[in-house]
């Protein structure tokens, strides 16, 4: 919240932070829209957030709880990020991920098991292509999940209110170029890896006749 205050300083009030377990109060930062507590704590509703290794800390009751409130305080068409190791993550990239007694990492969700957790209040799963390290759910299930292109269409296409808050700051248009390039970048990486197998599974089969 500090960077960004820093990075987007005509619109800092309009993030929030709240932390459950937060760090000793030197540590914290002073912004005056920081809550030591629970999202029912927040007031009025919000449109995105992030949430960052978090889940895999919170069994399946505790995580519905957490989204439960979430809900409460989404409008509609809200987007998280979350970040969080999945299955495949764990057993092809990091095998120590799942470590209850120093990391505190106790679950590994799917995204299958969390459709089954986040639609109960509303919310439909993301999946990132190639990132089986993240995810995004949004307050909305009236909409299909979109595929790989449709999220490429949903980055050059942005909110136009959304890109203004983002070019219109003390450093010009760098946090939008930041955005964008990063989301461009790993949505055709994911793109090419999937045509790339296609393309090979069709070279295989013919091999094969």
């Amino acid at each position: 919240m500090d960077s960004l205050s820093y990075l987007m300083p005509n619109y800092r009030t309009i993030f929030h932070g709240v932390e459950l377990f937060p760090p000793p109060e030197q540590f914290r930062t002073a912004h005056e829209n920081y809550v030591v507590g629970g999202i029912k704590d927040l007031r009025g509703t919000f449109s995105a957030g992030v949430c960052i290794e978090v889940i895999e800390h919170l069994s399946p009751d505790v995580l519905r709880s957490l989204i439960s409130e979430l809900a409460d305080v989404s409008e509609v068409g809200a987007l998280y990020y979350f970040n969080s190791g999945q299955p495949d993550f764990v057993k092809n990239d990091d095998p120590s991920y799942l470590d209850p007694i120093i990391r505190g990492h106790i679950v590994s969700y799917s995204i299958r098991a969390l459709e089954h957790i986040f639609m109960e209040f509303g919310f439909k799963i993301i999946p990132l292509p190639g990132r089986s390290w993240g995810f995004l759910a949004e307050y909305d299930l009236t909409q299909e999940v979109p595929n790989a292109e449709q999220l490429m269409q949903r980055i050059w296409a942005a909110i136009p209110e959304n890109t203004s808050i983002l070019k219109d700051n003390g450093f010009g248009p760098l946090m939008y170029s930041i955005g964008v390039e990063s989301a461009r970048c790993y949505l055709e990486h994911a793109i090419a890896n999937e045509r790339t197998k296609w393309a090979l599974s069709l070279i295989n089969d013919r091999d094969r006749r």
